[in-house]
């Protein structure tokens, strides 16, 4: 489930939610540490308030958690969990018709208890058109 709101003019926030139901197939992993189910949560914001050029460029910042499903035998008690902050910038052009989106992402995935510790960085870039 998610939800968003537009706050004044300028300013998007964001949120949303799920769960799985993966402990159903806790039978048939248990040998390699077993599964439970998981839920996540995320948030963010988008500001449309900044121009370049005399174009708006959205300034988007976020951030989530989750519960990862799968727990790996032999590296720790705990489940592992997923949290991530999140920036990102857009650029319209074209008469809005045109999109370049570009985004950073450093999250960090494990726990000491679930015996795993995995940090990353994610880069995001995309293009879009629409036709007219």
């Amino acid at each position: 489930a998610g939800a968003s709101a537009l706050l004044g003019g300028n300013l998007v926030v964001v949120g949303s939610g799920h769960w799985t139901q993966w402990s159903r197939v806790n039978d048939q992993v248990a040998a390699s540490g077993g599964a439970r189910d998981a839920s996540s949560f995320s948030g963010g914001v988008e500001y449309q308030g900044v121009q370049f050029f005399r174009k708006v460029l959205p300034l988007r910042v976020g951030g989530r958690y989750g519960q990862l499903p799968f727990r790996w035998a032999g590296t720790g008690t705990e489940f592992p969990t997923e949290r991530a902050i999140t920036a990102g910038v857009g650029w319209r052009f074209g008469g809005r018709a045109a999109a370049l989106d570009a985004g950073a992402e450093r999250g960090w995935r494990g726990g000491s208890a679930a015996g795993i510790d995995e940090p990353y960085w994610r880069f995001s870039f995309s293009l879009r058109v629409l036709g007219r």
